[in-house]
């Protein structure tokens, strides 16, 4: 994980990054046979945020992220502090350092 500052004991299993492909995670969340205004997305291992971002084009009751590394979370704040869109239908979402 080189020098990512990562929360709990897990380090080990931390082996790398990947970000998740925009276009994909819209395939996806536009494919769904739900009504997302009855449930939360959560992303576990967000990163620094971008289905954080995708998320909100869909009118989930609450969008949060979960990440065990510190320098992802924080840059995962600074995304949904200055993301803006008019395409926004979810206005709660939220990242949390923690080790899921």
């Amino acid at each position: 994980m080189g020098k990512l500052t990562l929360k709990g004991g897990h380090g080990a299993e931390a082996v790398q990054v990947e970000p998740v492909y925009a276009r994909e995670i819209d395939q996806i969340l536009g494919q769904l046979a739900i009504d997302p205004a009855e449930y939360t997305f959560i992303d576990f291992g967000s990163g620094k945020g971008r289905a954080l971002l995708i998320g909100p084009c869909y009118p989930f009751r609450r969008i949060v992220g979960v990440e065990f590394a510190k320098d992802l979370h924080d840059i995962a704040q600074q995304n949904i502090g200055g993301y803006r869109s008019s395409k926004k239908r979810c206005f709660d979402i939220q990242s949390i350092h923690a080790n899921a």
